[in-house]
């Protein structure tokens, strides 16, 4: 993501902001990583399934606000009928409404200083880091 930024710098407003509209102008990139993991559940048969998932990655780089989270997983098998059953994809695009309404709200949290960065914040966003990169 940080390539992408640096190579689409925001340009110029084309209206600058007066008294009597004040105009804010933000540019920020969110990344969608599609992934699949394994669950396993630990019952008489031990089954294990395969899920799929969605990091986003939120950033302002003018601002130098960072979020990452991770949706809902979903059966992965259910991608095998995506094209017979219309809820499939209605599964999967409300799995993806909610994490992006996700971290849009941290967005907005972090944009208005309602909450401060603590060192917890940021083990839990390396450890999820981790499991993506495990996966």
């Amino acid at each position: 993501m940080e390539e992408i930024i640096k190579t689409n710098a925001p340009p110029d407003p084309e209206h600058p902001s007066s008294i009597q509209n004040p105009t804010i102008t933000s540019y920020v990139y969110l990344r969608i990583q599609p992934f699949t993991s394994a669950i396993t559940t630990r019952e008489l048969d031990s089954t294990e399934s395969t899920q799929l998932q969605f990091m986003l990655c939120l950033s302002d780089p003018a601002h130098q606000l960072s979020y990452m989270t991770v949706t809902q997983a979903i059966p992965e098998y259910w991608l095998n009928v995506w094209d017979q059953y219309d809820w499939v994809e209605d599964r999967v695009a409300e799995a993806l409404q909610l994490g992006i309404e996700i971290i849009g709200q941290e967005y907005v949290v972090g944009r208005m200083g309602w909450v401060r960065e603590t060192p917890a914040a940021t083990t839990d966003e390396d450890t999820a880091a981790a499991v993506v990169a495990d996966a």
